[in-house]
């Protein structure tokens, strides 16, 4: 059964495309992690990049389990650089999460697979399970393609993160969520409102294009056709693909409300390929330009 997770950027920095509010206060914040809690939600997604998401998690006085991810290294120095700086990265988390085990543990550049002492930061990551500082490890990634062989790694991925959505529908269509699943790797599905951009377009803060706005119009435009709203057409289109969860952010417990009570409906049947986006700028919130907030 896909299970929902709380994705707490939001709530530790400002952040998303259509996000005009800033961060909610530190009282707003657990508001909203005890609102999850209460509808039977228990697992958190957080990282050293989101401002003060892991701190404020480790101050939640509810059980819960905890994903984070690894500090930013640069993979062209040294592996003994390397491997100090994620040990230094999941040592501030577990600081800052205050005595919370880490469930699962991403390492945030998916070119560190790559990277030529690969074994080695392996090695790192499966002593750091035995010392049971953390439960399972997997790669947060864009794209399959960033990674150059994922055959090698079977052995030791828990999990792969990857955005999915009704307009990036790559790791779908390509198959590659399928051959995750096949080789009993586990998948979380993150950027499934595109930073909001699929259920309130007309409140972006980036710079789009013709063809952008095109993509847009085309989801509006299914949403009045099948008689739902943004929020259950896109909740509906990942609750049909394997992945084991599926990754939300919120800025309010209102937000959160709709979210819970979309989900709790049966997933519609609707054939979403026609949605699909290949404007790459659309669909890479990284590539994004905002506009500023006034």
């Amino acid at each position: 059964m896909t299970e929902l997770v709380l994705g707490t950027v939001q709530l530790g920095m400002a952040y998303g495309a259509t996000n005009t509010g800033g961060q909610p206060s530190s009282q707003q914040a657990l508001n909203i992690l005890d609102a999850y809690h209460e509808s039977g939600g228990r697992y958190l997604d957080t990282a050293p990049a989101y401002g003060d998401s892991e701190s404020l998690v480790g101050v939640f006085n509810k059980p819960c389990k905890v994903c984070t991810k690894s500090a930013h290294v640069d993979v062209n120095s040294s592996i003994e650089l390397i491997l100090a700086e994620l040990q230094r990265s999941l040592d501030c988390s577990l600081q800052n999460l205050k005595g919370k085990k880490v469930e699962l543990f991403l390492l945030h550049q998916a070119s560190l697979l790559n990277h030529p002492d690969i074994a080695l930061i392996v090695d790192w990551l499966l002593s750091a399970k035995r010392r049971d500082e953390i439960s399972e490890v997997g790669v947060s990634i864009y794209h399959a393609s960033q990674v150059e062989d994922w055959e090698k790694h079977l052995a030791w991925l828990d999990w792969v993160q990857l955005p999915v959505n009704l307009l990036d529908q790559r790791a779908q269509v390509s198959g590659f969520i399928d051959w995750l699943v096949a080789h009993e790797i586990k998948v979380q599905a993150r950027s499934v409102f595109l930073q909001g951009l699929l259920l309130a377009p007309n409140n972006a803060r980036i710079k789009m294009n013709e063809q952008a706005r095109h993509c847009l119009e085309r989801v509006a435009l299914t949403c009045v056709e099948c008689q739902l709203t943004p929020l259950e057409l896109a909740l509906g289109f990942v609750r049909r693909l394997p992945v084991q969860q599926v990754l939300v952010g919120v800025n309010s417990v209102a937000e959160w409300t709709d979210i819970d009570r979309a989900w709790q409906q049966p997933p519609h049947t609707i054939d979403c390929r026609k949605l699909r986006c290949e404007d790459e700028y659309l669909i890479t919130p990284s590539l994004w330009k905002l506009k500023s907030v006034s």
